[in-house]
């Protein structure tokens, strides 16, 4: 099978490293394909995937953090399936957090040697940062959005999902 995305070649982890600006570990808890049920799809269509972190070497201290892809390997997007843990290598371009095909990024269950090389990484800090309102389950990431959600929640009526020892 041959495919529009090419890469140069697999660098070392530390040069992965080096060139990243986010490396974490986690598991995939959402993937956000707007353009799902649409009859005309890209392969670049933009894809959010939503991730539970669970150690990081770079980037971004968060229990939750979310990331973005195309849909497929012809334009170089990473194809993440939902439920799975990966060691995911990472850049930030326009204030979002990118990952493409050609990146180390990798199932956990095959990242053995990169772990090994990477270290004992942390463990990020635990906010609440999910909310359910209406059914929908949203993710926030920054300090002023979790203060708007924690008054919208109040107004609301919603339910907030924490995995910490705190509430909002």
């Amino acid at each position: 099978t041959g495919y529009a995305c090419s890469c140069d070649g697999p660098n070392t982890v530390k040069e992965e490293l080096d060139l990243s600006s986010t490396v974490f570990s986690g598991k995939v808890v959402e993937i956000i394909d707007e353009n799902k049920n649409k009859s005309i799809q890209s392969s670049a269509d933009p894809i959010s995937v939503h991730f539970e972190v669970n150690e990081y070497w770079k980037g971004p201290n968060q229990s939750l953090i979310t990331v973005y892809t195309v849909r497929n390997t012809e334009s170089c997007g990473y194809e993440f399936e939902l439920n799975q843990e990966y060691l995911v290598y990472a850049n930030e371009s326009n204030g979002e957090i990118q990952v493409n095909y050609c990146s180390k990024t990798t199932p956990l269950s095959l990242a053995d040697k990169d772990l090994s090389e990477l270290g004992k990484g942390e463990k990020p800090i635990h906010l609440c940062s999910t909310i359910r309102c209406f059914g929908l389950l949203r993710f926030v990431s920054t300090l002023e959005q979790r203060a708007i959600v924690r008054r919208s929640c109040r107004q609301r009526g919603c339910a907030l999902l924490c995995s910490c020892s705190y509430q909002f």
